[in-house]
């Protein structure tokens, strides 16, 4: 019977898996909807880093491991929470890292080109292998312990949502 019970394990664990992408699929689903795009308007990008810069909690010293660089500020047609909810799970993934490595910084800044405006978010972690780097914003993709491979999904469909993009 335990042996029975054991064989249906693998089979119940990716049904809960699929019925939790599902519910993701749906929340991420609310951001798309046009009631939710009606909501857009001019946002300034120094706006969004200064709030979550000020919303986040940080541990101990780990604010002072942030280099701002406040130049070429721009702004654009979105919603600031997102962006918002964006900047935590990147800081939250870096400062991760940087704890666990014991080394590292976070540097954030913007670029403007005629075709499009840049934010910039770069830590100096232990990097990303090459290995996983065209799954990271994949659903279900960690190699964080514990970690559930929902954030970077979240901020690649968020920034799809706002006619963006990221990448890594």
């Amino acid at each position: 019977q335990r042996m029975a019970l054991l064989n249906d394990v693998p089979k119940q664990l990716v049904n809960a898996s699929n019925d939790a992408m599902n519910i993701v699929e749906m929340l991420l689903g609310r951001i798309y909807d046009t009631e939710h795009q009606a909501l857009k308007k001019i946002i300034s990008i120094d706006d969004c880093v200064a709030e979550a810069l000020s919303e986040y909690r940080f541990r101990r010293e780990e604010r002072e491991l942030i280099k701002w660089r406040r130049n070429d500020a721009f702004n654009f047609l979105g919603r600031k929470n997102p962006v918002v909810q964006i900047l935590f799970n990147l800081m939250s993934n870096s400062l991760y890292y940087i704890k666990n490595n014991n080394k590292g910084h976070i540097e954030i800044w913007y670029e403007q080109s005629e075709r499009n405006n840049q934010l910039h978010f770069r830590d100096s972690a232990i990097g990303i292998s090459d290995k996983d780097l065209p799954y990271i914003f994949d659903f279900s993709f960690s190699r964080r312990a514990g970690g559930e491979g929902v954030g970077l999904f979240f901020c690649k469909n968020a920034m799809r949502a706002l006619d963006g993009h990221i990448e890594c």
